[in-house]
């Protein structure tokens, strides 16, 4: 019995000894950019100077994409997707009469409000062509991508804040009748890791024809991608 007992614990210890020097297997934790989430400054290009934007105008875009790798363990992808995308327009003493009755949009003075933005949310389907230094791994390593993103504007309105008699107050008016519907941007990313310098720049004008100027949204900011 006590060498029946004695070679018992001689093969486990033999077994034990041999997992331990066997090699590990090691996962890789790829990751393909399924989410890119920008955040951005923005500016109106062709705007003329008697519209006064200023303060921080911001945007915020978020895309869920699909990489396609273009060959077995090519650097190079495309990546189409669907998106969202809002961008906050901050003016200074002026305001966007996106609730008036004329066939242009008119930008008054502003002396009542302490603030007022302009907000454009658009739904849109992003393509990009995509280069990674690693191939497989989109955590680490050089990346770059350029695209286009074509949207379809859902909402648009106007939010001015104020004060009267010591009450703060907010006021919201929807209207997107002197917006085009359809837009078309240009986007590009060059960067490091889940971090990039991102830029976006419209090659449709924002308003309709004959409802003013050929303004051109161009946004410049930071993009997170990963998982």
């Amino acid at each position: 019995m006590k060498k029946i007992v004695l070679s018992f614990f001689f093969l486990a210890f033999v077994s034990m000894e041999a997992l331990a020097q066997s090699p590990k297997t090691v996962v890789m934790k790829h990751s393909k950019d399924f989410i890119v989430a920008s955040f951005t400054y923005d500016m109106w290009m062709g705007a003329p100077d008697s519209v006064n934007t200023g303060g921080f105008s911001h945007g915020i875009n978020i895309a869920f994409t699909y990489d396609i790798a273009l060959g077995d363990d090519s650097h190079f992808s495309v990546a189409p997707g669907l998106g969202i995308s809002a961008s906050h327009m901050s003016f200074d003493n002026q305001k966007a009469e996106i609730w008036g009755e004329g066939s242009e949009l008119n930008f008054s003075p502003d002396t009542l409000n302490k603030s007022f933005k302009l907000i454009n949310t658009y739904l849109e389907i992003p393509v990009e062509l995509r280069y990674r230094s690693i191939s497989n791994n989109a955590n680490t390593g050089f990346k770059a991508a350029i695209g286009l993103k074509f949207g379809a504007m859902i909402n648009a309105h106007s939010k001015a804040k104020r004060s009267v008699s010591g009450y703060k107050q907010t006021e919201k008016v929807k209207n997107n009748k002197y917006f085009e519907k359809w837009r078309v941007a240009g986007t590009f990313r060059i960067g490091y890791g889940h971090f990039a310098a991102f830029a976006s720049y419209s090659l449709t004008p924002l308003l309709k024809p004959n409802a003013g100027a050929k303004i051109r949204p161009l946004s410049i900011g930071i993009a997170v991608s990963g998982f």
